[in-house]
């Protein structure tokens, strides 16, 4: 069960929220309760455990792609070599995916409580993201539904660009404070307010 308390809940957001332009160039949204777990192939079994997965989620699930794939309630990202990342739907979909995936074929754990969702959207998103992230943020380069995974001031992230200027940012629950400071300071010139 995900803890309830947000990792958020004792920095000043409101504090991080200043900026020089009195504009909005960014607006991050927190999801804390968002059921989340991994599943692993082992390297025999990828497709194998790729067939069960798209049985037990209802998307055709594919590990060779760096791309989102969803459903109206749950998504898939590739974050590794036969890893995936599942987020959303309940915790059925993760009994389904259990049972789906027996250990001689893979691994299937619960990270609901290790990571929440950052969503970053507004027209600076991406110049704000560029300042901690050494990736080319250019729309050609990198689509929506891109995913990548990385890591902002030694904290590893997993990025997912869903439009032109909406990314989201799974983020070890840990380290969210300082993630979210991070973005405050980043943004102080364009300008940001925090959602929980």
């Amino acid at each position: 069960m995900a803890d309830p308390r947000s990792p958020l809940a004792d920095i000043p957001l409101a504090a991080l929220q200043t900026n020089w332009s009195e504009a909005i160039g960014v607006t991050v949204n927190v999801t804390l309760k968002r059921c989340m777990f991994q599943v692993q192939a082992w390297p025999d079994t990828i497709e194998t455990v790729a067939q069960s997965l798209s049985s037990a989620l209802g998307i055709d699930v594919a590990f060779n792609q760096r791309t989102v794939l969803a459903n109206d309630d749950v998504e898939v990202v590739t974050v590794g070599p036969g890893r995936v990342l599942v987020s959303g739907g309940d915790n059925a979909a993760f009994a389904a995916v259990g049972e789906a995936v027996a250990p001689d074929i893979g691994a299937v754990t619960d990270l609901s409580h290790a990571r929440i969702r950052l969503d970053l959207t507004g027209s600076d998103s991406a110049f704000i993201l560029s300042k901690g992230l050494n990736l080319d943020f250019d729309h050609e380069r990198m689509p929506d539904g891109t995913v990548h995974a990385s890591g902002i001031h030694g904290v590893p992230i997993i990025m997912v660009r869903r439009t032109r200027e909406l990314f989201t940012l799974y983020v070890p629950r840990t380290f969210a404070a300082a993630i979210a400071e991070w973005i405050g300071e980043a943004a102080q010139d364009v300008g940001v307010a925090f959602r929980n």
